[in-house]
């Protein structure tokens, strides 16, 4: 799965954990602690796949997904706590915890394909334009944000 699309998708997905938190901070007090850590964790996933984007080697290159990975997975425990302790709706957040559960399992299949890769970085892209219907669910509109097109590299990374 090329890095560039998952790095987009997880812009998307970080724009609605950021609105999903600001209704959160709105309610109790568990709701607030909830958003903050969800906030922190949600939002990471992009900003480290973006990072990885840049990697200058291979190794920094899977860290970055690596820590991407990581906050998945502490994303998907703070969506499935604050449903299960009522301070969500699940109707609030059933998409972001389906997004970051798909994150997870491309950030995931992009590291093994990563490790398995002769790239050793240094190497630049060809990018081109993707349409968003092609790589993502249909609920990405939802909650008012339009991600517009995607970019997807035209080559991977292993040669």
């Amino acid at each position: 799965m090329p890095s560039r699309i998952i790095a987009e998708r997880a812009f998307a997905f970080a724009v609605r954990i950021v609105k999903l938190c600001e209704t959160l901070w709105t309610r109790s007090r568990a709701a607030q602690s909830i958003a903050d850590q969800l906030f922190d964790a949600g939002t990471s996933i992009g900003a480290n796949a973006h990072e990885a984007e840049g990697a200058q080697t291979k190794p920094d290159f899977l860290a970055k997904l690596g820590i991407s990975r990581k906050e998945s997975w502490e994303t998907i425990f703070w969506l499935r706590l604050g449903i299960v302790a009522g301070v969500i709706k699940r109707d609030e957040a059933s998409w972001e915890l389906d997004e970051a559960q798909q994150l997870r399992a491309m950030i995931t299949a992009a590291i093994k394909t990563g490790q398995s890769s002769s790239w050793r970085g240094g190497e630049q892209c060809d990018f081109a334009v993707h349409q968003p219907s092609a790589i993502s669910h249909q609920p990405l509109t939802g909650r008012g944000f339009n991600p517009g097109p995607f970019i997807r590299p035209i080559h991977s990374f292993h040669r």
